[in-house]
């Protein structure tokens, strides 16, 4: 591995999709007919990006509305 400089920075980035509503897993209905679940045709979803300095701990966060930095 190389050496950083003094003055460098040592970065790390995530990104993750966060979901308004998540996917349904599991529903009750009456034996023998359909859960009916309402849904509105969109699901809003943000995309989280973070970056941590590894050497002092000092973090950034971005919230936007499409996976775009």
């Amino acid at each position: 591995m190389r050496q950083l400089s003094a003055g460098g920075r040592l970065l790390a980035l995530e990104e993750t999709t966060l979901r308004h509503l998540p996917p349904l897993r599991a529903a009750w209905a009456v034996r023998g007919q359909q859960a009916e679940v309402p849904i509105s045709g969109q699901n809003a979803r943000r995309t989280l990006f973070a970056t941590i300095d590894l050497r002092n701990g000092r973090r950034v966060v971005m919230v936007s509305r499409r996976q775009r930095l």
